[in-house]
């Protein structure tokens, strides 16, 4: 399933599509690890030139959920664009990061021009849509070995990075940060990686999760 929603040719193409002919439309701002992320005009899209950023959402008791990580080439505000509600969501920078910021009017026009570009927004709104799908997938899992194994296949599936020959999540985790991503406890998380690592499925270095066998996290993750 995931081989297909994220198809490396075709992610690459869309994040192209951004950088390469949206993103110059804009103004670029820079921004440090860890900042809040905020736009001075509701009327735009952000486009991740350089960097990551997360988007997320809180509960009621200030629990952090995070909804997608985005990397360059990838973007924030579509759905508002399209929908014209501006959904309101924390949006931090992971580490030093460029975002390109376009305006509504300027999306307009490069779509009255070129209708056939709709297919690279249409693309990350469905992305997105099936990424929230297989988190809430995620909380029917029969287990938390399971739960952890489908999030990390789907992880690697969206940004990774090869290590010789090993392919590694190229994203940084506490064990906290897992554990709110999974909406499961700490202690539950470091006893899965535990397990996951004792079965050779996983390592991890440097806060990086190194997937040691994919076949084997992707028939746990029943995927």
């Amino acid at each position: 399933m995931y081989e297909k929603l994220f198809d490396e040719n075709r992610q690459n193409n869309m994040r192209n599509f951004f950088l390469n002919s949206v993103s110059k439309m804009g103004r670029c701002i820079d921004y440090t690890k860890n900042e809040v992320v905020k736009k001075s005009d509701i009327n735009e899209i952000m486009i991740v030139i350089s960097g990551k950023i997360k988007v997320c959402t809180f509960t009621s008791s200030g629990i952090e959920k995070v909804l997608f990580y985005l990397r360059e080439g990838e973007i924030n505000g579509e759905v508002s664009y399209f929908v014209g509600n501006h959904i309101e969501a924390k949006v931090v920078s992971m580490e030093d990061s460029t975002i390109s910021y376009v305006n509504y009017d300027d999306i307009d026009s490069l779509l009255e021009h070129n209708p056939e570009y709709h297919a690279f927004f249409i693309h990350s709104i469905v992305r997105k849509y099936q990424i929230a799908l297989s988190q809430i997938n995620d909380f029917l899992a029969e287990g938390p070995k399971v739960r952890l194994a489908s999030t990390l296949y789907r992880l690697c599936a969206q940004i990774y990075t090869e290590e010789k020959g090993i392919k590694v999540i190229d994203l940084t985790f506490t064990h906290q940060e897992l554990a709110n991503l999974m909406g499961c406890s700490r202690v539950t998380i470091t006893r899965t990686l535990q397990e996951l690592k004792d079965d050779g499925i996983i390592d991890v270095k440097n806060k990086k999760i190194h997937i040691n066998d994919i076949e084997k996290l992707k028939a746990l993750a029943g995927i």
